[in-house]
């Protein structure tokens, strides 16, 4: 029979060690060790294990995204599924649409709710400051974020198309 896990995914960052199988008060009844110490765990490696886990979850980006000055490069995601949509709007202004929701390999489902952002400029061999900025709006009616507006400026203030790479938390 297969398994589904309990909790949510990763992205909504609403897991902690009880939802992925932990417990204050788990016990080692036995007081014994594991069975076969070389592949079974024990009780306290359970419970070590997922509260790391719970802990690495709550701080992974959803998304890590790199983008040319004109065209989404590359992606690494928590969800299974397709790259957001990517739009170069104007110069030094980009739109990145993610769906709704998305599922894990499970299928468990979970909406997108995008809190924060960290843009970094691709400007190389410069001695001038550019920076990304961005905003955050709902494109859905369920009022959480799925959208992010990105904007590139160079030391002036003024719109500069240039590649970046943008961290979706």
């Amino acid at each position: 029979m297969p398994v589904t896990p309990t909790g949510t995914p990763g992205w909504s960052r609403q897991n902690d060690h009880t939802s992925l199988g932990g417990s204050l008060n788990k016990q080692n009844y036995l007081a014994h060790g594991s069975v076969d110490p070389r592949t079974d765990l024990t009780a306290q490696n359970f419970c070590r294990i997922v509260e790391d886990i719970s802990k690495v979850a709550l701080m992974m980006p959803m998304a890590v995204i790199n983008a040319s000055p004109t065209a989404l490069v590359s992606g690494a995601y928590m969800y299974d599924g397709a790259d957001p949509d990517f739009v170069h709007t104007a110069t030094g202004v980009y739109t990145i649409t993610f769906d709704e929701s998305y599922s894990d390999s499970y299928g468990v489902s979970q909406d997108v709710d995008i809190k924060f952002a960290t843009v970094t400029v691709s400007k190389l061999n410069s001695v001038d400051p550019y920076f990304g900025r961005y905003v955050l709006s709902d494109t859905t009616g369920n009022s959480k974020n799925n959208r992010i507006v990105v904007y590139i400026r160079d030391y002036v203030a003024a719109l500069q198309d240039f590649g970046f790479t943008v961290e979706v938390d």
